[in-house]
């Protein structure tokens, strides 16, 4: 049995780290395999666990589970080979690092692993919280929108090969409820200064400006 990691899906530009947002395919080759196995008398399986090591920030590697994938993303056309497959987050790093599910997840249980120091949870940069108030109609459609993308609300990924960047999915949510949010915001300054020019629309908070507040600090000794 043969495996390596490559950039491309036919698996011929092998590769052994890669940057945040990048398509990666995990290749794998086997021999000796019959069809169908002698002891249970059905179609051999095979089973595989792959890791997202975080490159020695002393963290533990994520499980990343794998799908079978027929097409490549990026162009569409078939893929030639019996098993490909493609990194798909299932989870988030709070629900792994506590053992829980990512439905479990609490919002007091995401800021307190925010807050640690970024060689455990990989955050160093500053954090803002920003918070405001919409009318149920708008985060049911929010809430709409995200569960049928991931499935569940608490859980998130990029589809980089789409030509997403960390803030598509948040500013897509906020517009499908009706929250103003441009669409040539792309970086993450960009959707800060959007998110504190946002005003509530519930009855209670109605045309209250968002409320924002600095959680964490950027780092100072995280370029040591």
């Amino acid at each position: 049995m043969e495996g390596w990691w490559s950039y491309d899906a036919q698996g011929s530009n092998r590769i052994t780290e890669a940057k945040i947002d990048d398509t990666v395919y995990f290749n794998i080759i086997t021999q000796k395999i019959p069809d169908i196995d002698p002891v249970t008398k059905i179609s051999s399986e095979i089973s595989i666990q792959l890791y997202d090591d975080d490159g020695g920030w002393g963290n533990d590697p994520d499980p990343i589970s794998v799908r079978e994938v027929m097409k490549d993303p990026i162009t569409g056309k078939e893929i030639q080979g019996d098993l490909v497959t493609s990194k798909i987050v299932s989870g988030n790093r709070v629900s792994y690092s506590q053992g829980i599910n990512p439905e479990d997840v609490k919002l007091n249980d995401v800021l307190a692993f925010i807050l640690q120091h970024w060689s455990i949870c990989n955050v160093y940069g500053e954090v803002h919280k920003i918070e405001f108030y919409v009318k149920g109609s708008q985060s049911n459609k929010m809430v709409k929108w995200w569960e049928e993308r991931y499935q569940h609300l608490k859980i998130y990924s990029v589809w980089s090969w789409k030509g997403e960047q960390c803030t598509t999915a948040v500013k897509t949510a906020l517009q499908e409820g009706g929250i103003y949010m441009p669409d040539e915001t792309q970086k993450p300054s960009g959707i800060l200064f959007d998110l504190k020019n946002v005003f509530s629309t519930s009855k209670d908070h109605f045309l209250e400006p968002s409320k924002e507040v600095i959680i964490k600090h950027e780092s100072v000794d995280w370029q040591l």
